[in-house]
């Protein structure tokens, strides 16, 4: 058995160039709460973007799971599968934090522009500011939605490779990563630099079909047994 690699983010995985690969305005307090008071802050309506942190908290949650049954795998593969798992759980971590700050920068921008007319530089500045907030705000759920695939991915193989016994439990993983995958694609067609066409969105459209695909396999690979 090969643990599966993802060649997307491979600086995510090595330590050594760890310091390079945190998203920007990545400091936050989301993750310092205890869960009950995430749960909370999501549901008073006051986190900024609550459905992105809310998809990569949730692929969060798989790859932690997956982690967990990956520990019970042949030891042969069993430590290169969690430090996968672990190193994905670690990256969604951030962007639940970060996505939150990007979308502030850019409503707090959007806002701006909606003031009124102002003089040509500064109005030339600003766009250009405005125009580099959105695509922002499309590119960190696009990174949701790429490692929350890769999540899945690696839950596949768990479930394929693993102990039978923890199949159930690996296929469980490999569903809610795909729900966030799916979750992840919607808001990056949802920004407003987006178009029909536009790559961004043809890569999370892809990435959510690849996932769902998996998604559908295992269950009906399990079904057969």
């Amino acid at each position: 058995m090969k643990v599966p690699t993802f060649q997307r983010h491979p600086s995510d995985y090595d330590p050594s160039v760890a310091r390079f690969v945190d998203p920007p305005y990545g400091a936050g307090v989301l993750l310092e709460q205890p869960i009950a008071e995430i749960l909370e802050l999501l549901g008073s309506g006051e986190l900024d973007s609550p459905a992105g942190s809310t998809a990569a908290l949730c692929a969060a949650f798989a790859a932690a799971l997956t982690a967990a049954i990956a520990r019970q795998m042949d030891a042969t593969v069993a430590e290169g599968a969690v430090a996968q798992a672990d190193a994905l759980r670690a990256r969604l971590c951030r962007l639940a934090q970060a996505t939150g700050v990007v979308h502030r920068r850019a409503v707090r921008l959007l806002e701006l522009a909606e003031m009124g007319p102002v003089q040509d530089e500064e109005s030339g500045l600003r766009n250009k500011e405005l125009a580099s907030a959105l695509r922002e705000a499309a590119e960190f759920p696009l990174q949701i939605c790429e490692t929350a695939a890769d999540v899945v991915s690696l839950a596949g193989w768990v479930a394929d490779d693993g102990p039978a016994a923890t199949r159930a439990d690996a296929i469980a993983a490999a569903c809610t990563a795909e729900a966030a995958v799916s979750s992840a694609a919607a808001l990056v067609e949802a920004n407003l630099t987006v178009q029909a066409g536009d790559e961004h969105a043809e890569r999370a459209r892809a990435h959510a079909r690849a996932s769902q695909a998996a998604r559908r396999s295992l269950q009906a690979s399990d079904e057969r047994r």
